[in-house]
């Protein structure tokens, strides 16, 4: 009721400055980048509303690195207080909620030598552990989520925890999820619990140390004594809970790595500064895990490389729902809404990753229209998400005055991106080699999603993803990162409407047989039952 009362005060008064539409999204902001409310705080002093905001938080009730930005708003703004909303929940911050914020970063301040004390005498303790365990098949698995992806509703991580979850209901009876992030609601398991985030708000890596701990006790509290058949945890950086988890049970650890975290820090985010315990971690729970899966034969060598036995090792492709995933699905709708009712779209989805070469695609679009005669009204390019990248694809696109032929439409929810992909004529990936050389790692679930959809592929011929397509089969294949090459294929598929048919069927008969979700985690099971003698 005083929060009401003052809430109520100060909306009278006209102190109170409102963000609409939080986007949880990553931490990581590109160098020379500021975050875009700064551009609304300008000579506004009354009552403030934003269309879009993004804001570096995990989410509304664990604020990471916000204090500054906040005091910003608060002395820009002249507010007595600012309402975070979202479509879910709301977080009012006033001047005593900073105040706290302050206070409670100085007191992580003096404790963080005392954390890291504390995490690296654990890890020692369960480097020693060499407890027995076994694989109880008639018992019930436990999933382990903890990636820290922000509130994200769509994309690659989203597929695949919602196609392994489905695969594994069908195997287990309800598997316990326990997790840190979105679960979509596609996913058919009751038992799904949200780990919520404590202690250290303004360091990434310490709040991600801390966690550990909190997260371990309260999904003990939750598990009690419900013995599970495995645990089944997605490498995550700092994060040893599923090992800490399957000692307390005495079950296998399957530990999923889709890359290594330190790699991903350092080459496509901001860096690490406890890099060496984050190193150590990432390694204990490669060596102590039971089964490690990856997605590809290079994450596997990489593995190797780094001491891990071969034997321990299963390399599973991504897949796809080829149920949700179907030539059968209209695009009719997401036609009409953007104009594009008699035209050749040129499709592309993604997290706009520095991997994902969406530039390339945007450069290749607009040689495209400058080489050929009435392209420019006749073939449109759809990129659906949003990311690192997306501000440089909307540039190109611009300055070759292509924005009003090009439709960059933003994230789009889990549950509708199949009707995005059905207006789509042809679908591109195209993915550009890791910048420090080494081989592209990946296993992209949008390519298996184009399959699925049976639509006309072009893609980039480069590691895993030359290995599952094959030229003029089931795609069009070209030169990594080559805009020029890129524009030929989509000129040779434009062109011909036979072979756009063609290469579609051969794309959804290879995701039916050979890479469905089922078929994943079937491999994951039957390698569980091979090393435990099931």
């Amino acid at each position: 009721m005083l929060v009401g009362h003052y809430m109520e005060a100060c909306m009278k008064r006209n102190k109170v400055y409102i963000i609409d539409n939080i986007t949880l999204f990553s931490p990581v902001i590109e160098e020379g980048r500021t975050l875009s409310y700064d551009d609304f705080l300008e000579d506004k002093t009354n009552i403030k509303r934003c269309e879009k905001i993004y804001f570096l938080t995990a989410d509304i009730n664990s604020i990471i690195d916000i204090t500054a930005k906040m005091q910003n708003i608060f002395f820009k703004s002249n507010a007595m207080m600012v309402i975070l909303k979202d479509p879910e929940k709301e977080k009012i911050i006033t001047g005593c909620y900073l105040l706290w914020l302050l206070l409670k970063k100085s007191r992580e301040i003096k404790y963080k030598d005392e954390l890291v004390s504390f995490v690296d005498d654990r890890l020692n303790r369960l480097d020693r552990c060499n407890i027995k365990k076994k694989y109880r098949k008639n018992k019930i698995p436990v999933y382990i989520k903890t990636t820290m992806s922000y509130g994200v509703q769509s994309g690659g991580m989203v597929a695949h925890s919602t196609g392994v979850l489905n695969a594994l209901a069908k195997r287990y009876r309800q598997p316990v999820v326990y997790t840190t992030d979105y679960i979509s609601n596609e996913v058919l398991i009751e038992n799904i619990y949200h780990i919520s985030m404590r202690g250290y708000h303004d360091y990434f890596e310490l709040r991600n140390l801390y966690f550990n701990f909190s997260a371990i006790h309260e999904i003990s509290e939750l598990q009690k004594k419900n013995v599970p058949a495995f645990v089944y945890q997605r490498c995550a950086l700092d994060d040893f809970i599923g090992l800490q988890i399957s000692y307390k049970y005495k079950v296998p650890l399957i530990l999923e790595f889709n890359s290594s975290s330190i790699w991903t820090a350092q080459n496509w985010g901001n860096g690490l500064k406890y890099k060496k315990l984050a190193e150590r971690i990432e390694n204990l729970n490669l060596k102590k895990a039971d089964l490690i899966v990856c997605v590809s034969e290079a994450l596997k060598e990489t593995l190797i490389s780094r001491g891990i036995k071969s034997e321990k090792i299963l390399v599973a492709y991504n897949g796809v729902d080829t149920e949700k995933y179907n030539p059968e699905i209209s695009g009719k709708e997401i036609r009409r809404k953007y104009g594009l009712e008699n035209k050749i779209v040129v499709g592309f989805s993604g997290s706009f990753g520095l991997f994902h070469g969406a530039e390339r695609l945007a450069e290749a679009y607009a040689i495209l229209v400058s080489q050929n005669d009435g392209y420019k009204n006749k073939v449109s390019l759809m990129m659906v998400g949003e990311g690192k990248t997306l501000s440089e694809v909307k540039r190109i696109l611009k300055r070759y005055r292509l924005d009003k032929c090009a439709y960059c439409v933003g994230s789009v929810p889990f549950e509708k991106m199949p009707a995005y992909l059905a207006a789509c004529d042809i679908l591109v990936a195209p993915h550009v080699p890791n910048r420090d050389k080494s081989d592209f790692f990946g296993s992209p679930t949008k390519l298996y999603e184009y399959m699925a959809m049976g639509k006309a592929i072009a893609a980039s011929d480069l590691n895993q993803i030359g290995e599952i397509l094959k030229n003029n089969k089931n795609a069009l294949l070209f030169e990594p990162g080559n805009a020029k090459d890129i524009s030929d294929k989509l000129a040779l598929l434009i062109e011909d409407k036979e072979l756009r048919k063609n290469l579609g069927l051969n794309a959804r008969k290879d995701a039916v047989e050979k890479y469905t979700w089922d078929i994943h985690v079937n491999k994951i099971i039957e390698k569980i039952n091979e090393l435990y003698g099931g």
